[in-house]
């Protein structure tokens, strides 16, 4: 009786593991060496506005979110995790803030389906893919970073920010604007927008800052 008893607890708990180990993404380093708290990455694939899609790092350990990551984030940082691909619901606005990274094999994704990521914070690292319709920086001292692929329809640069490049970058962008009162500085990159998409419209009424080039 004994043996059978703890044959079942043996079961329950390799099943408990295996849940477990299911749903840490597959870099257990995802989120940073050192995280801090408050700071979100993504768990599964799925919708950015399911908190199931999120973890957070309470301090010592990462745990279910109970809220998506948004306008409230200030200095935390936001990590998309490889595999996983993270959608903007259609005809749907997130507002973020804080920093952003999308890991290697990590995808943000809602292109042609009127989403739109309003990036209120300081950093977007892409070192994935970023796949959306609009994506639009709305901050102030802003910078763009990593060498991943972008595919972007609208692509925005706001009256307040200054965003700065932090090395050469290509994108598929259909429309570039940077608005009265932005900037977009090169700071000594290449910034090259291909012509994968069907249009490639480059509407400036704000400052393009030198040196640097933008193809």
């Amino acid at each position: 009786m004994k043996d059978v008893f703890l044959k079942s607890m043996h079961a329950v708990f390799l099943a408990f593991l295996l849940t477990a180990i299911g749903s840490t993404p597959a870099n257990g380093q995802c989120g940073g060496a050192t995280p801090n708290t408050g700071d979100f990455r993504s768990a599964f694939t799925g919708s950015w506005t399911a908190t199931s899609t999120w973890e957070t790092f309470d301090g010592s350990v990462w745990v279910p979110a109970v809220q998506e990551p948004d306008a409230s984030l200030t200095t935390q940082l936001t990590t998309l995790c490889s595999p996983h691909n993270v959608s903007v619901p259609s005809n749907s606005t997130i507002t973020l803030g804080g920093a952003l990274s999308v890991e290697s094999g990590a995808t943000l994704s809602g292109l042609n389906a009127a989403s739109t990521l309003r990036f209120e914070g300081t950093t977007v690292t892409n070192g994935g893919t970023i796949s959306i319709d609009d994506f639009d920086f709305m901050g102030t001292a802003q910078t763009l970073a990593g060498a991943g692929s972008w595919t972007v329809n609208d692509f925005v640069i706001g009256g307040t920010s200054t965003t700065t490049l932090a090395n050469n970058l290509t994108m598929a962008v259909s429309t570039l604007t940077v608005n009265t009162g932005g900037t977009i500085s090169l700071a000594g990159f290449t910034l090259t927008l291909d012509g994968t998409l069907a249009a490639r419209t480059f509407n400036n009424d704000g400052t393009v800052s030198a040196p640097g080039t933008l193809v």
